[in-house]
């Protein structure tokens, strides 16, 4: 992918992380913060997006902040700086997340952008830290499976998390016995985090494969 933070884009939350395996990996924030993500407005009965989901003005709002993120992007010469921890929308509110102190780079991304309303907030990992934590999972996880991995082979999705500031794994029917040989597999890693599934993202592939033209 060209950009992997902006994931399929902004829908109101970013989806950020590439998919492997069946997985779909989707950002969901916590607490009472409303946000939409591309799997909330999956209806998988007709494997079709619920239009009642995600509003015309959500998007039109998601296009318009996909707009000043790429302006930021080409102004940061294409890639992302070592600061850059992760970007999400929540309640129609644009987040960037930065590793060193705000007030020092605020200014110069609303400048950029345009946008004086964003927020600019610290974390603990930056984005290009966690991506490169998510490949060696993968790869970790890709080598145990083509081996027959029992434990490896329950992983169906890995991904970033840039509202958490984790690295999610994805693991099938995961019981505590589960859990504790999936953290064995993984602990050799920091910053991960174990998210219980109950099946694939069979549906969800497909979806967003025939999607990646449109929204890349």
């Amino acid at each position: 992918m060209k950009k992997i933070a902006i994931g399929m884009k902004f829908l109101c939350a970013l989806l950020t992380a590439s998919l492997i395996f069946t997985s779909g990996s989707v950002v969901e924030a916590s607490g009472s913060e409303e946000v939409i993500t591309l799997e909330a407005a999956v209806d998988s009965e007709n494997n079709s997006l619920d239009s009642n989901t995600i509003s015309e003005a959500d998007f039109e709002y998601s296009n318009l902040i996909n707009q000043e993120f790429d302006t930021l992007v080409a102004h940061w010469g294409g890639e992302y700086p070592i600061y850059y921890a992760g970007a999400f929308i929540a309640d129609r509110q644009f987040t960037i997340l930065v590793t060193c102190e705000p007030q020092d780079v605020q200014d110069e991304i609303w400048t950029i952008t345009g946008n004086r309303d964003i927020i600019v907030a610290k974390a603990s990992n930056s984005y290009n830290d966690l991506k490169n934590l998510q490949d060696q999972i993968t790869e970790l996880v890709t080598n145990l499976q083509s081996e027959g991995d029992r434990v490896a082979n329950l992983v169906v999705g890995i991904g970033v998390d840039e509202i958490q500031n984790d690295v999610f794994v994805e693991v099938l029917n995961m019981d505590e016995t589960v859990r504790e040989e999936v953290e064995t597999m993984l602990e050799a890693y920091s910053s991960v985090r174990l998210v219980a599934k109950d099946s694939p993202y069979e549906e969800m592939t497909n979806i967003l494969s025939s999607m990646n033209g449109s929204l890349y």
